[in-house]
């Protein structure tokens, strides 16, 4: 049945977030979530709200697209050792070239867009966009993060569960640094338009008189 620990057969478990389980852990946090901010008495519009749910919801899909499933094996023979190589790859750029000349671009792709969103949500959260030096140090830190979660994980298992790739780690800080990007943009654009909105009554007096 689908839920966090599956029985492998009689020789270990394999922990995953099923997408009915997914479900029920983001409605718990959303639940927390609302409490917390109705004790602190936080006014929040009904857009933060649902911009709160969202980054929630973008947060449990990193950790499971990053960290799960994890397996735990009791029986050594099932895992025998394996070369370090299989549990963390620290050269630059080798997965990167390895993919493209595979043709693997969605795993390319698929890294740049993952931390995309995070500055995203967070200026829509403080309705501005945030400094270019501190996002950078929180995708980083979250990058940097996941990459050293994936290898202790690995070493407590002894099992390759995720690869700790340091490409994975540059193309997830570059992917957050366009998501800064992005959200800069959108804030700059929003605010030469209050601009121009503002500007247009005056111009139409001046022209009357």
């Amino acid at each position: 049945e689908p839920g966090l620990v599956t029985c492998m057969k009689t020789i270990g478990f394999s922990f995953d977030l099923h997408p009915p389980l997914f479900m029920i852990v983001f409605v718990i946090l959303c639940g927390i979530t609302c409490f917390i901010l109705k004790r602190r008495k936080a006014n929040m519009t009904v857009k933060q709200l649902f911009f709160v749910a969202t980054t929630i919801f973008y947060s449990l899909s990193v950790v499971k697209l990053t960290l799960l499933p994890i397996t735990i094996s009791f029986d050594k023979t099932s895992y025998p050792d394996m070369p370090w190589k299989y549990y963390y790859q620290l050269i630059p750029f080798q997965t990167i070239i390895s993919a493209w000349k595979q043709g693997n671009l969605l795993q390319v792709v698929g890294n740049i867009v993952l931390l995309l969103p995070l500055p995203i949500l967070i200026g829509l959260l403080k309705k501005r966009s945030t400094g270019f030096f501190r996002i950078l140090t929180v995708v980083i830190s979250v990058s940097l993060g996941i990459e050293l979660t994936q290898l202790l994980i690995n070493c407590l298992t002894g099992i390759p569960n995720k690869v700790a790739d340091v490409d994975d780690f540059i193309l997830n800080s570059i992917g957050g640094l366009v998501g800064w990007a992005t959200i800069k943009l959108y804030f700059v654009l929003i605010r030469e338009k209050k601009d121009q909105s503002f500007h247009l009554p005056n111009s139409a007096d001046n022209s009357t008189n």
